[in-house]
């Protein structure tokens, strides 16, 4: 990298902007001047990133009344040096001098505006494009297509003007005329059919009408829709354009500063009337030598001294006296943090972005999970959460302190909706939080709750993002891949009319949505930095379908850790883990805890002499955790030498569970903490590990291997991936009864396999708090690129970005194809396996509401209450 040289950033900072393509006509010019070693035109999405990545030193901001300020503001500390060129002047004046506190200078196209921006404030015209609007002059032997040619928008003064010598145009002139107008603008009272008058041309195409006319109007604008000065002198882009496509050009009188970009009546023609203009017009039809050499001279002048190349050079040479920056570190220790925010900005900001927290109860391994790493960052970050409102509480979400205090809530107009993919006033208030809180990176943990779009938003603002796929809902609104059938879905090897058809009979999604889903989560997927898996089953899941994710540069494989402590001791002294024999005279601390019954099978084996064999079911005991499949190896095991002990929930429709005539060889420890493991789970010498659906990792595992315990599991997802059958543990078929009641029965008589297996049980099988730790330290670590705070010396902006300021346009916010309101989530549906009616009614209320619950006994309450 030359010193001397310039690196350049350049940022359309309007969404959807007109002149956009004079933009790219700028970029062009930068990369042709000698002293630009590297130049950009970035979107909002990516402009910070290349901007550091390749240590840009100038940034140069295209118009200025929409833009950015926090954006603008970062790219210009930065970068050291800033430049605004501003082309709306005069009639954006008061926004555009607002914005000019951001920037070292200000270019503006009106001459008369100069003055308002102080000592920054530069006067600089636009210009003509050589990309678009390069045409020789078309000899004199060929023919021109038009008399006349004027296209831009509909001004009253230029409708007034049109009005005025439509009726002295000679009825023979061939004229092509374009005035389209906007919701600002009274009407045109034009006697010409409405598709004559309203469209549009290209660049390009502006260029070749000018080429082919004899004659190219050019009128001044006398109007703001913005209450400022509503008249500028200085010539419009389209003079300079004209003149490169070899054009002869009438200009109306009132535009004087045209003399001072080209001679009068020898490369341009001015005139003041009506009759004026019909005149010299006539000349320039009638005289086509006389045409040409107008033409021609204007061409020659264009080139020498109006094209982006020059007005480039100009740029660079006042930038070339700013005194640059130093290299920016750009959050300095001393810095305050925001209001509310936590903590000093000596240390970096993190905000894990998730669904739920422990506090909150009904919790599983993420909410565990992050409840761990609040502390075990700390010496690293200040950590924050961003949640969503509790249960039922869809119009909120909260920004929570490490130690879980709520710094801010936030009320939304809509509710949220698992089909909506955006929402502005969503994107808005993540924004602010970004910004107000000074947050370094975003950890996305899970999206229940949010909008994916909240990705963009970070990515526009520049700060790092990170999304760790806990499960496959940025595959599938059904983030655990159960079909409307009970069975895990197949995926990836399942086509898009299968996941039609499973939407369609789940939640009456209409087909054809699913395709829209996946296109938007691509684009999330692609726009993070990072990409964590915690095995690389899930990471293949995903790539499968998502090219953004086979192609994605910041693939990493973290697995979840559990706590580095060894295995407890149980009053006894035995190690945990170690096999014990019971037998009838030797009751264990889970015997006494079971109702009084009368004798079982159980203890008739114990008489004999038989070991008992004690299998764990760790974690919430739910459908998708395979609690239909246990309750069929409970009552196929009740007669073997077995005891199961259930550490975990019990979810609605296992209630039967807590019968001991049913089921007299199970003992329900209930929930219990992860961080205190209870003492009986260390009595166990095998767990059961039955999920249906393919589980990301599976913290339950770790933990039974932690106690010297022998796992069997479902050969699915992490669990299969994690297992190596017959040498650390055992695998069966999902869904298989058969396959776990053979496998427990095998483990309860052959110890000399047991033991093998239980040999073969390391720390090296799962991951622990530590080394976790350090894996996600490198992980952040090239991440964490400083960002700068908001400044106070400017205005907060007026209007907060959403997504399409992004250029990131959707027909609609929800990849339903139909509005959200009217999306059935849940349909009913009375049928079901055992459990399933109550759960089914439970998830309706907890969706729908009492009314509509109600709603649904009436009409469907004898086959809900009695159907068998």
């Amino acid at each position: 990298m030359q010193a001397d040289k310039f690196r350049i950033v350049l940022l359309d900072t309007k969404y959807r902007n007109p002149n956009h393509y004079i933009c790219i006509a700028l970029g062009s010019a930068f990369e042709r001047n000698p002293d630009v070693e590297f130049v950009r035109k970035a979107d909002p999405l990516d402009a910070l990133s290349v901007a550091h990545e390749h240590r840009c030193n100038l940034f140069v901001a295209f118009d200025g009344e929409e833009l950015d300020a926090i954006l603008c503001e970062r790219l210009s500390t930065l970068c050291g040096r800033s430049v605004l060129w501003v082309t709306e002047d005069p009639y954006e004046i008061d926004v555009n001098v607002r914005h000019s506190k951001l920037f070292d200078l200000v270019f503006t196209n009106d001459s008369a505006s100069v003055d308002n921006y102080g000592p920054k404030g530069r006067h600089l015209p636009l210009a003509g494009a050589t990309e678009f609007h390069d045409h020789a002059v078309i000899p004199v032997d060929k023919p021109l297509r038009y008399e006349l040619f004027f296209a831009g928008t509909a001004w009253p003064n230029r409708t007034a003007f049109v009005r005025s010598v439509l009726r002295d145009i000679p009825p023979n002139w061939r004229f092509k005329l374009a005035l389209p107008t906007n919701e600002h603008l009274p009407p045109r009272d034009v006697d010409m059919p409405e598709s004559m008058l309203s469209w549009r041309t290209s660049p390009v195409d502006f260029g070749r009408f000018v080429n082919h006319s004899a004659a190219t109007v050019v009128l001044p604008r006398k109007f703001s829709a913005s209450g400022t000065r509503d008249f500028a002198e200085t010539p419009p882009p389209r003079l300079f354009e004209a003149a490169l496509a070899g054009g002869a050009q009438l200009v109306h009188g009132s535009l004087a500063e045209v003399a001072h970009s080209f001679a009068p009546e020898q490369e341009i023609l001015f005139f003041d009337t009506e009759r004026e203009f019909i005149e010299k017009a006539a000349a320039l039809v009638n005289d086509r030598p006389y045409r040409n050499r107008i033409a021609q001279a204007a061409r020659e002048r264009a080139f020498r001294d109006h094209t982006y190349d020059r007005r480039v050079a100009t740029i660079l040479d006042h930038s070339r006296l700013l005194t640059p920056a130093k290299p920016v570190e750009w959050r300095a220790g001393s810095e305050p943090a925001a209001a509310g925010a936590s903590g000093s900005k000596t240390r970096k900001t993190l905000l894990f972005v998730c669904h739920n927290m422990v506090e909150r109860g009904n919790f599983g391994g993420v909410e565990v999970y992050l409840d761990r790493m609040r502390t075990a960052l700390r010496e690293e970050f200040d950590v924050l959460f961003y949640v969503p409102g509790e249960r039922g509480h869809h119009h909120e979400a909260h920004l929570l302190s490490h130690d879980y205090t709520v710094l801010k809530s936030v009320k939304f107009r809509e509710g949220y909706s698992p089909v909506l993919m955006a929402s502005a006033e969503r994107e808005q208030a993540f924004y602010s939080i970004l910004v107000d809180y000074q947050i370094d990176l975003v950890h996305f943990h899970h999206f229940i709750g949010h909008v994916p779009s909240l990705v963009y938003v970070a990515k526009g603002l520049g700060v790092p993002t990170a999304i760790t796929a806990h499960d496959f809902l940025p595959l599938c609104n059904e983030f655990n891949l159960i079909s409307f059938n009970g069975r895990f879905c197949g995926a990836p090897k399942v086509s898009l009319a299968q996941c039609d058809t499973c939407l369609l009979e789940k939640h009456s999604i209409p087909p054809g949505s699913q395709a829209t889903r996946r296109n938007f989560w691509n684009g999330v997927l692609g726009a993070t930095d990072v990409l964590v898996f915690n095995t690389a089953g899930t990471r293949d899941i995903l790539s499968d379908v998502y090219p953004a994710v086979r192609e994605h540069r910041g693939l990493k494989i973290v697995p979840v850790p559990i706590h580095d402590d060894v295995p407890r001791r149980t009053a006894s002294g035995r190690p945990a883990g170690e096999i014990p024999t019971v037998r009838a005279s030797q009751p264990t601390q889970a015997d006494s805890t079971k109702s009084a019954g009368p004798a079982t099978q159980v203890e008739q084996g114990r008489q004999g002499g038989r070991p008992i064999l004690k299998v764990a079911i760790l974690g919430n005991l739910t459908p998708e955790k395979g609690g239909d499949v246990l309750l069929h190896a409970f009552a196929g095991l009740a007669d073997a030498p077995v005891e199961f002990h259930v550490f975990g929930r019990v979810n609605l429709g296992y209630e039967e569970l807590t019968d001991t005539a049913r089921y007299p060889n199970i003992t329900l420890h209930g929930s219990y903490s992860a961080d205190d493991i209870p003492e009986a789970l260390s009595e166990c010498e095998v767990s059961v590990h039955a999920s249906i659906w393919p589980e990301t990792y599976c913290l339950t595992l770790s933990e039974a291997w932690q106690q010297g315990i022998v796992p069997i599991v479902t050969d699915i997802g992490a669990l299969g991936e994690r297992v190596s059958h017959g040498v650390n543990g055992l695998k069966v078929r999902v869904q298989s009864e058969g396959d776990l009641i053979d496998a427990i029965r095998l483990l309860a008589e052959d110890r000399h396999l047991l033991a093998k297996l239980k040999a073969n049980i390391t720390s090296g099988l799962y991951e622990t708090l530590t080394a976790h730790v350090e894996a996600l330290n490198a992980v952040y670590s090239p991440l964490l690129r400083s960002l700068p705070a908001q400044s106070t010396q400017h205005e907060p902006p007026k209007r907060l970005p959403v997504l399409k300021d992004y250029g990131i346009v959707l027909q609609s916010n929800a990849w339903t194809h139909q509005t959200v309101g009217r999306t059935r989530i849940p349909r009913w549906r009375p049928a079901g396996p055992r459990g399933g009616r109550a759960v089914r009614v439970y998830q309706f209320y907890k969706e729908r509401g009492p009314v509509q619950t109600f709603k649904l006994f009436v009409k469907h309450g004898k086959r809900i209450l009695w159907r068998r």
